[in-house]
């Protein structure tokens, strides 16, 4: 990243002790998603400015405060010239219906994976259709700018004739992330590797289908990276947040219907009996939703 010539700035002393804390974090893999946008914005006011005697150096305008930082963690700062080609971002589209509802869900879980803290992995369970993916997808979405090496999406096909096992998934992590000398690995030196190559990486981890721990644990990584994990089981891996999904309530199922069917004309009644027919599942009324529009459409 090139030096930045910059005037000197005179920042109040709450401010200066505002971006100490903020580079430490970052120097330490602890910075969140506010602190690193906070440092974003401060270096193009030239709050902090590239400096002192080495490429990687921070320094506090008006101050003697400087901060060395690593190559990895100044990366995370600056906007690198093709790094949008070189970082996996593997988010599956959103559904083209409108989300409703699940508000204190998101809410909870994009806190937890913007806070930059312990626990680091949100296992989200329930029945099929409650709409867990599109739960952790909407969630992903809203802070995968925070994950400087990559978002990665696994379906591990739940229990299928032939579900993924973890070298399976540790080999596509790592093709996913461009690193090819694994290829020649046998299965039991894989393991040292991967945690190798990966440690202090920033990389959200996306589950889909899990069906059981030994699926994924051995995948699983410490800060600065974390992991969402969807499943109808209910499991159970140490260090983990737990949210279980249940159906819509009849509200929301209400709202979903009148904001993705606003052009067709239906009552409260017939709406709220269609819900109940889907049983509030967020999956069945959103295949509602596509019939009836497509009879709408028709000639």
């Amino acid at each position: 990243m090139p030096k930045k010539k910059s005037t000197v700035i005179k920042l109040a002393k709450n401010r200066v002790a505002e971006l100490n804390i903020a580079l430490q974090n970052l120097v330490e893999s602890k910075a969140t998603l506010s602190e690193i946008n906070l440092l974003k914005q401060s270096l193009q006011r030239g709050e902090i400015v590239i400096g002192g005697n080495a490429n990687n150096s921070i320094l506090i305008s008006g101050t003697n405060n400087v901060v060395q930082l690593s190559p990895d963690a100044l990366g995370v700062l600056s906007e690198r010239e093709g790094a949008s080609l070189r970082r996996p971002l593997q988010l599956p589209p959103l559904p083209t219906h409108t989300f409703v509802g699940r508000q204190k869900e998101l809410l909870l879980i994009t806190h937890k994976i913007s806070a930059n803290n312990e626990p680091n992995h949100i296992i989200i369970t329930g029945a099929a259709g409650v709409g867990k993916t599109t739960l952790a997808i909407n969630a992903a979405n809203g802070v995968e700018e925070f994950f400087t090496d990559g978002v990665l999406f696994i379906d591990f096909r739940g229990r299928s004739e032939a579900p993924l096992n973890s070298s399976e998934a540790m080999r596509y992590i790592l093709s996913s992330l461009r690193q090819e000398s694994f290829a020649a690995l046998r299965n039991d030196e894989l393991l040292g590797f991967y945690r190798a190559f990966l440690k202090n990486k920033r990389i959200l981890l996306i589950f889909d289908n899990v069906d059981r721990e030994s699926q994924i644990e051995s995948l699983l990584l410490p800060l600065p990276s974390q992991a969402i994990i969807i499943s109808r089981q209910n499991l159970y891996i140490e260090g983990s947040h737990q949210l279980n999904l249940n159906t819509f309530t009849q509200v929301e199922a209400l709202q979903f219907l009148t904001n993705n069917l606003n052009k067709i004309s239906f009552s409260t009644e017939d709406a709220l009996a269609l819900a109940s027919a889907c049983g509030y599942y967020p999956l069945a009324l959103q295949y509602a939703v596509s019939t009836m529009q497509n009879l709408a459409l028709s000639p």
